[in-house]
């Protein structure tokens, strides 16, 4: 009741100040002007007139015009790691979103490891496998859909020939470079979803003009408290997770060098059965009369 107490007030100072202005300076007159500023329903925090019900948040995002499926995200998303503040009559509460209860960026990095994971691991691969694993035209089989579900926002993800990397490793070392990659993708996935977490909290709400300034210096501090929190969760994960480029370049090398062994010895096969007709041929030439009838 503080809080929307409060806001009233700013709500009538702002009333006030701007009818001073608009009187060149007639105190009494703004005053007067504003004297029936009674309505308990508060500025719009989205810049439309006037509300029973603001929210930090999804005003912010209405203001800024983010409509789209993506936008949406990203905002559920703020609402899930620093909750939204609702203020109407009589009441203060902080919404967390879909998810309903809060989120911090080590859990959503879990989540998003475990997703890839499933998705590469769990989908992907065994479908290659069971098509015929590296015999397989894995062109036909995984396409830019599958990829695109993989990879998620990462630009220079998976493609399909480090998928064919990946199954000419054998299977002890493909379970454990299709980890690895998973991880990667999910770090990157993370980074990325971060990054555009802290860029609508800083640049979208602090640039807001509807906001009250005690709701600017709240946005403030959730601001920096998640960007702590999100550098320690990114410090701590990249001991243990190796960059895109680097986990894919070491299991394209990898991959080639099962491939050129394979290669080798499906050669050495072909050369084997040749030489086997060659002398088939010759002990078994009926051109003699002898070896034959």
């Amino acid at each position: 009741m503080d809080e929307r107490v409060s806001d009233y007030y700013e709500n009538r100072s702002s009333c006030i100040q701007k009818s001073i202005r608009k009187n060149d300076g007639d105190f009494e007159t703004a005053m007067g002007s504003c004297k029936n500023y009674h309505d308990f329903n508060i500025m719009d925090w989205a810049g439309d007139g006037k509300s029973p019900v603001n929210k930090l948040i999804e005003s912010t995002a209405k203001w800024a015009g983010m409509s789209d499926v993506e936008d949406k995200r990203i905002v559920n998303l703020t609402k899930a790691f620093i909750g939204d503040t609702v203020i109407k009559r009589g009441e203060l509460s902080v919404d967390f979103g879909p998810r309903r209860v809060q989120l911090t960026p080590r859990t959503y990095l879990m989540e998003v490891r475990a997703t890839s994971y499933q998705r590469l691991c769990r989908g992907l691969l065994p479908k290659i496998m069971s098509a015929g694993g590296y015999k397989a035209n894995i062109y036909r089989i995984v396409s830019a859909e599958d990829l695109a579900d993989v990879n998620g926002q990462n630009e220079n993800g998976i493609d399909h020939q480090s998928l064919q990397s990946l199954v000419y490793l054998p299977g002890k070392q493909r379970r454990k470079a299709c980890r690895k990659v998973a991880d990667a993708l999910a770090l990157g996935i993370y980074s990325i979803d971060m990054s555009k977490t802290l860029d609508f909290i800083s640049s979208k709400m602090a640039a807001n003009p509807h906001l009250p300034s005690k709701r600017k210096m709240e946005a403030d501090l959730k601001r920096r408290a998640f960007k702590d929190h999100v550098e320690l969760t990114l410090t701590l994960s990249k001991e243990n997770s190796a960059p895109l480029n680097e986990v894919l370049f070491q299991l394209n090398q990898s991959g080639e060098r099962y491939r050129d062994g394979r290669t080798k010895r499906g050669l050495r096969g072909v050369n084997s059965t040749i030489h086997q007709i060659n002398r088939d041929r010759i002990f078994f030439d009926c051109g003699d009369g002898l070896t034959c009838r």
